[in-house]
């Protein structure tokens, strides 16, 4: 699956209408490039704008058959821009091209969610962090009186980063029970989405329509409703329900974890009643699966009684029993605090990790700063957003283990580390052996030899240092003799 470069936007485009060529100047502010893509309720560019030297996303709406379609259009902006949340898209302004009106939108690196799922099912730890986040975006959107109604896959990007965003909001802003839009047909909204097996004026889209939208009627629930629709396609690959209005499931798949069920068997409820009382309570549902099934820098599940506990891994909470590293420990904080950016290397079984989670997370928080580290693993940017979006004071991020990354996922990091935010230091962490493989990501940082910080073996002295104290905490008498060899 490639990666595109898109905003929110669905399969089928709208009604043809003359769209500016490339190179036109559009509104005296942005510069046309290409075409994106389509969706139901028009055609995306990417254009760049002229006055703030950004990249930004066109959104060009299906002319309009009426005044009435117009005023449904404009409160489609009016949902979207008084929406302000990390997960959900931005829309920068609103102007018009020939009579045509057109949304600025935030443009987004990635891929929707629909076409991520062609690849296959997402891990259990992905749809979990995705539920969390979409839910957060759900609450802010429901605390401003908004409604999306109509929550699917391709109404979910993915972005290069892992953050998640809401799209669409073009079905939020209507009443389901205005027949206004569809005199001129004189059926319902149910019905000819039914017909046509896509969102026609408020109805949602069927597979993943609520049982209430069916009959007019929709509320906040609607939208967790078409929540657990989504994270149950994003888990199994497939629908939830077999056919629209057939609100009949099937078992959940054998190996679907039994806490993740739960969760989305509330979400699907048929009676809206039965669903979770609001996406806060569906934050709080998934949180603890997040840590159950997501790897994060957690205390140790044991402790050794060992006198040379020292010398084994260690983990944050054993920060009393870390002893050695404590100028090179400081000296990292303050690169940090300072230079905004660190790089540790080191032979493979130095003690880095250790070092990190015993030594450096500690010494974050005396120095009032936050810290956060995780395995880098293949794609080390699985679980970046989260923290960027929510970091609540200047934070250190910390990458570990950089020689598991791919290269494809060293690149994306490269990308994405292009514009930190202001609140947050990245510090990396790389096997000696790994460091050339860094290279796009020491540009992306302007990282340079002066800012790298090699960790080296413990001296004599250290290793006998931190036998010492470790015997002295457990008091633990040992000979000098045995201690020396």
């Amino acid at each position: 699956m490639g990666a595109q470069t898109a905003t929110a936007d669905g399969a089928t485009s709208g009604d043809a209408a003359p769209l500016p060529p490339p190179h036109t100047v559009v509104d005296d502010s942005f510069e046309i490039i290409r075409r994106l893509g389509a969706g139901g309720m028009g055609t995306v560019l990417l254009a760049r704008d002229l006055r703030l030297g950004r990249h930004v996303a066109l959104k060009f709406l299906a002319r309009p058959r009426s005044d009435r379609a117009l005023q449904l259009a404009l409160r489609e902006a009016r949902a979207t821009a008084r929406l302000r949340h990390p997960n959900i898209v931005v829309l920068h302004q609103v102007g018009r091209w020939q009579g045509q009106l057109f949304l600025v939108l935030e443009l987004l690196q990635g891929v929707t969610l629909a076409d991520r799922l062609r690849a296959g099912p997402a891990s259990v730890a992905e749809v979990i962090d995705w539920g969390i986040q979409l839910a957060e975006a759900l609450g802010h959107a429901h605390a401003q009186g908004v409604i999306h109604r109509d929550l699917k896959p391709a109404n979910v990007f993915v972005q290069h980063d892992g953050r998640v965003k809401v799209l669409d909001f073009g079905v939020a802003g209507m009443d389901l029970g205005d027949t206004d839009l569809l005199a001129a047909s004189g059926r319902s909204a149910a019905e000819l989405a039914d017909e046509h097996g896509q969102t026609v004026s408020g109805a949602g889209s069927p597979a993943y329509m609520a049982p209430e939208q069916w009959e007019g009627r929709a509320d906040p629930r609607t939208d967790l409703f078409g929540l657990g629709a989504t994270l149950f396609e994003a888990l199994t690959g497939a629908r939830p329900f077999a056919k629209p209005r057939v609100f009949e499931r099937p078992a959940s798949p054998a190996d679907l974890p039994e806490d993740l069920a739960t969760v989305l068997d509330a979400l699907l409820a048929v009676d809206p009643r039965d669903r979770p009382a609001d996406a806060a309570a569906v934050v709080t549902l998934l949180t603890p699966l997040r840590r159950a099934y997501t790897f994060e820098a957690e205390p140790s599940r044991h402790r050794s009684a060992s006198p040379f506990r020292p010398l084994a891994a260690f983990a944050e909470d054993d920060e009393a029993q870390f002893f050695g590293r404590g100028q090179l420990i400081e000296s990292l904080v303050s690169r940090c605090q300072t230079q905004g950016a660190a790089l540790l290397t080191g032979a493979s079984g130095v003690g880095k990790t250790s070092m990190l989670r015993a030594g450096l997370l500690p010494a974050a928080l005396r120095a009032g700063m936050r810290a956060v580290i995780f395995e880098s693993g293949p794609n080390p940017l699985a679980r970046w957003a989260r923290t960027v979006s929510t970091a609540p004071r200047r934070t250190i991020y910390v990458i570990d283990q950089l020689e598991q990354a791919t290269d494809a996922g060293l690149r994306a990091l490269a990308d994405a580390l292009i514009d930190l935010p202001h609140n947050l230091s990245i510090l990396l962490s790389i096997r000696s052996d790994q460091l050339a493989r860094l290279r796009p990501v020491r540009a992306a940082l302007g990282l340079g030899a002066a800012d790298e910080v090699e960790l080296p073996p413990l001296t004599r002295a250290q290793a006998r240092n931190a036998l010492e104290q470790g015997l002295i905490e457990r008091e633990v008498q040992l000979s000098e003799a045995l201690i020396e060899r």
